[in-house]
């Protein structure tokens, strides 16, 4: 099967790390690389990467069921290499700055690289356990890299969006790529592998925040009451917030209400005097 459904990817996500509902329309392909930023009304944010491994095809492709697993090891050992680098940026950024809270193995929590045989596919969790430990690590976050009202909205209701580039860059892209055909070196299947291997590159956005917009490819709410936006493959990623502005709604409630009274009064008084 060469192409499925959104909703296969959103049953990863939640296996993973985040119930997902169904997405009309959408599809994939069966080999994807995922980046997934969950946010929590506690103030947390999980971040997962994980690799499809697409066990059947490698399956249908082998000499025998040992290279598949042989296969899994090297994708897993590979993948740890990504999880010492974030490692070794988190150290670097704490080192310049160290703050109790904010430490590795406190504020920040790694998971080690395991293999999901529901979802097929290996990676690992980033876990920042408040807002101020993914703000402290992320002096531009993903999606934040730009702010502004545009001045859209009015004075009852305001706009504000956050613009930023697809997380996966094309020099991130041929990184991933490769991370995954080495890990097929030496075996029967990795002359298809390398030809055939043009995996989907996915951003996956969770938040519980209802009044968040954005131009993803697809948007949705998960069985985990969690609203989804999901971007494949590349472009720019906006994410807008709708503001109300209470006091100008107060205000205006107010002012019809006593135009209302003032009127009414008015007619009393009329009828009175015609009386």
């Amino acid at each position: 099967m060469k192409k499925i459904f959104l909703s296969f990817i959103l049953i990863i996500c939640c296996v993973f790390l985040c119930g997902c509902g169904q997405s009309k329309g959408i599809k994939i392909d069966d080999n994807f690389i995922m980046l997934t930023i969950d946010t929590n009304s506690d103030g947390s944010v999980k971040q997962s990467i994980v690799f499809g491994v697409n066990s059947p095809f490698l399956q249908e492709n082998s000499q025998n069921l040992q290279e598949v697993f042989q296969f899994k090891q090297n994708l897993q050992k590979n993948i740890e290499e990504i999880r010492n680098e974030f490692l070794f940026s988190f150290a670097l950024i704490y080192m310049n700055n160290p703050i109790e809270e904010y430490k590795i193995n406190q504020g920040v929590l790694l998971s080690q690289v395991g293999y999901n045989q529901e979802g097929d596919y290996l990676g690992f969790e980033i876990t920042f356990t408040s807002s101020g430990a993914w703000k402290y690590y992320h002096q531009t976050s993903l999606g934040e890299e730009e702010k502004s009202n545009n001045g859209r909205g009015n004075v009852f209701i305001s706009v504000q969006s956050s613009k930023g580039d697809f997380p996966f860059g094309e020099t991130l892209k041929e990184k991933y790529k490769n991370i995954y055909l080495s890990s097929a070196k030496g075996f029967s299947f990795e002359g298809i592998v390398r030809e055939s291997y043009n995996p989907d590159f996915v951003y996956n956005y969770c938040t519980y925040y209802p009044k968040f917009h954005s131009n993803a490819t697809a948007t949705f709410r998960g069985s985990d009451n969690k609203y989804h936006h999901v971007w494949i493959n590349g472009g720019q990623i906006v994410i807008s917030v709708y503001i109300i502005n209470k006091g100008w709604w107060i205000f205006f409630t107010l002012l019809v209400s006593l135009s209302l009274m003032t009127i009414a009064i008015i007619l009393t008084k009329r009828k009175s005097r015609h009386r």
